[in-house]
């Protein structure tokens, strides 16, 4: 009976040995999500062509992961978004850091522009918002109303109003001059995830972990129509450049909504996991989607057909952006790179390597291509 325990420990070590053998590759790619120290982080070996493939600058001085970059409407300034607590204004030109705003006291999840490029708001773990004048780093007004951390903010069009979705299941409108509270919309049954206004301004798209869409009326706050029908929380939403199509990702499919009556036009399926983004054309006749399953997606808004698969990329795929003339898609992957496709047939232009990119934008112009990584840094890139 006393050699029982020993050879129940020797079977229990045995069984534990063949697990780790065939974890290994998934806790490899736990491995490389790590927070290291920025003194650590090695240059990336380039891949390929160095000339295709090597960063017109990389900006350094976050201490954590950058999530967000977003560009100034005149391309003259990047800002960057990070787990620090910080966004940092940097000058698109040389790379220059401009300033470093300061104030939230936890994660900074999203940092946008206004219309006008006078006005930057982020949004954070800590449950507020804050509003900074760009042009000093001014901090303008701070917006406390949220009971949890703010997972994503949206300007109006003519940059009078901020929307702001929270994991407290509400969405609030809030007077960018003063920072007023305007409304507080309530109905969601869970976190909501984005926001997005109509072009026009008088429609808001609020998405939610409880699978719902809604749309609520600027002007009062009220519910227009909620939107049912996929059956996973929904992580997107983005109105197609006319206003009159809604796009949802959720689940593994993609759907299209008529915005006026809420008339669910065409569900998009083909993808074999969850879908992370979605980004409509410039002109509206192409819609982008990218999925965990490593693919990212053109599909034909008219009619939802399917146009091109997009394959390459190793791992997730985080973010899709087009570019401001259409032409160009860049997509953002945890498989270490930013990659350039031709939307016209789907083919691959170039691939950039750096570390995990979450997020990617293109300069207003088109030539640049700014992408945020893991390794804490900001790389700007060459569009061809």
């Amino acid at each position: 009976m006393r050699n029982r325990p020993v050879a129940t420990i020797g079977f229990v070590l045995m069984a534990v040995s063949f697990l780790l053998v065939l974890a290994w590759p998934w806790l490899s790619d736990l491995r490389s999500l790590r927070r290291s120290n920025p003194t650590d982080v090695a240059p990336l070996p380039l891949r390929g062509n160095a000339a295709d493939v090597a960063p017109v600058l990389i900006l350094r001085g976050h201490t954590d992961q950058v999530k967000v970059v977003a560009f100034s409407p005149d391309g003259t300034t990047l800002a960057s978004a990070s787990l620090d607590a910080t966004v940092r204004l940097w000058r698109v030109a040389d790379g220059t850091l401009l300033r470093a705003l300061q104030g939230h006291t936890a994660n900074v999840r999203s940092a946008v522009f206004a219309p006008d490029g006078a006005t930057l708001a982020s949004a954070s773990d800590d449950r507020t918002v804050r509003l900074w004048r760009v042009a000093d780093g001014t901090l303008l007004h701070t917006l406390t109303a949220h009971a949890a951390l703010v997972d994503s903010i949206a300007f109006s069009p003519d940059g009078s109003v901020l929307a702001s979705g929270s994991w407290d299941n509400t969405v609030r409108l809030w007077r960018v001059a003063d920072g007023g509270l305007l409304y507080t919309l309530t109905g969601h049954g869970s976190r909501v995830r984005d926001v997005a206004f109509s072009p026009d301004a008088t429609t808001l798209a609020s998405s939610s972990l409880d699978y719902s869409v809604r749309l609520w009326r600027v002007a009062d706050g009220a519910l227009l129509r909620t939107l049912a029908g996929h059956t996973d929380g929904v992580q997107v939403v983005a109105f197609s450049p006319d206003g009159t199509t809604l796009a949802s990702a959720s689940d593994n499919t993609v759907r299209l909504w008529r915005v006026a009556d809420g008339t669910l036009v065409h569900t998009l399926s083909g993808h074999a996991g969850f879908v992370s983004n979605v980004a409509f054309s410039p002109d509206g006749i192409t819609l982008a989607s990218s999925s965990w399953e490593r693919s990212v997606r053109l599909w034909r808004v008219a009619d939802g057909a399917l146009l091109h698969t997009l394959s390459g990329h190793t791992d997730w795929v985080f973010d899709v952006v087009f570019s401001p003339d259409g032409a160009t898609l860049a997509s953002a992957s945890l498989d270490k790179t930013a990659r350039l496709w031709s939307v016209v047939n789907g083919s691959l232009l170039r691939t950039f390597w750096t570390d995990v990119v979450h997020d990617v934008a293109f300069s207003p112009d088109g030539t640049t291509l700014a992408s945020s990584s893991l390794d804490y840094s900001v790389r700007l890139w060459a569009v061809p």
